[in-house]
């Protein structure tokens, strides 16, 4: 019996389907099913009962597992503290964001403090699927997950990081240009410029209209948000955007003229809000240097 059988194993278990499995392991799905089958032929009995494609573990798989995962995190931290032991003070961290980290994001800005506290650390920050985030932090590939949902897995812990409230931008001829806030309700007969690479569903002008009982007009969708901008100062509709990103945008002393002209109108409605997750594994090992980066961070968003 290989470690590396005992970990093909849990993939299947959690997936419960041989393929997605094989695709999760960067394997064939062949390989997958000979590796599942031989190691069942040396147990002497099925882990598994078979669904057509879908799989799903039989009470001797549901047994097996719980003592494979206790084998495969102590094999993980075991390697991991080795590493350690070998790097002494310098180390990686590895994280992985749904969204593109940029200002006015707080993580954006807590990086450079961390590469001043330590700057022998490398520090990997990358964009990935949502739902690639948890995947790769069970393969231990990242250190950190950065997401605008929470966690869906066992065995990954979801905390919230920061909350930021959504409004919409309007140019200046706008009936809401004086306007402080509005119920997303009275905004049923506009025109939306929707930002098409917005990092959450939940954040889009379809979903955040159906909560306020309508259907939205979209005039633009696209990923251009100069060309929203531009067109919201122009009079042609509206566009979602978040607190915090247009404060930022509105004190850059080169901001373009269009963009003097935008005025930002806050949602009354409770579910305009959009909350960051930091997710982490809920055991296992963690290396000094993902210790030091989450201690950090957290200390950073209580100051």
């Amino acid at each position: 019996m290989e470690l590396s059988q005992l970990a093909y194993f849990r993939a299947v278990a959690r997936t419960e389907h041989f393929t997605r499995a094989a695709e999760e392991l960067h394997i064939t799905q062949p390989s997958l099913s000979k590796a599942i089958a031989n190691l069942e032929g040396e147990l002497g009995v099925p882990l598994f009962d078979r669904e057509g494609k879908r799989v799903r573990l039989n009470p001797y798989g549901a047994a097996f597992l719980e003592r494979v995962e206790q084998i495969l995190s102590l094999t993980d931290e075991a390697v991991f503290f080795i590493r350690d032991m070998k790097e002494g003070e310098r180390g990686h961290v590895r994280i992985g964001s749904s969204f593109p980290i940029t200002p006015p994001s707080p993580v954006y800005y807590y990086q450079y403090s961390f590469f001043q506290a330590h700057p022998q650390v490398a520090l990997s920050l990358s964009v990935r699927a949502g739902g690639q985030i948890e995947s790769l932090l069970e393969q231990r590939e990242l250190d950190f997950g950065i997401s605008l949902c929470p966690a869906s897995r066992a065995g990954i812990t979801s905390r919230p990081l920061y909350t930021d409230k959504l409004g919409i931008i309007v140019g200046p001829g706008h009936p809401l240009a004086s306007a402080r806030s509005a119920p997303l309700e009275s905004l049923a007969g506009e025109a939306f410029l929707c930002n098409s690479s917005a990092p959450d569903p939940n954040d889009s002008a379809r979903y955040l209209c159906a909560q306020a009982g309508y259907e939205p007009k979209i005039l633009y969708e696209g990923e251009s948000a100069e060309l929203i901008g531009e067109s919201v100062a122009m009079g042609r509709g509206v566009s979602f955007v978040s607190q915090a990103r247009f404060q930022f945008f509105q004190h850059r002393p080169d901001r373009p003229d269009w963009e003097r002209e935008l005025h930002y109108v806050a949602l009354e409605n409770s579910f305009c809000t959009r909350t960051v997750y930091l997710l982490t594994r809920t055991a296992g090992y963690r290396s000094q240097a993902s210790q030091w980066f989450l201690q950090g961070l957290l200390d950073h968003l209580s100051s």
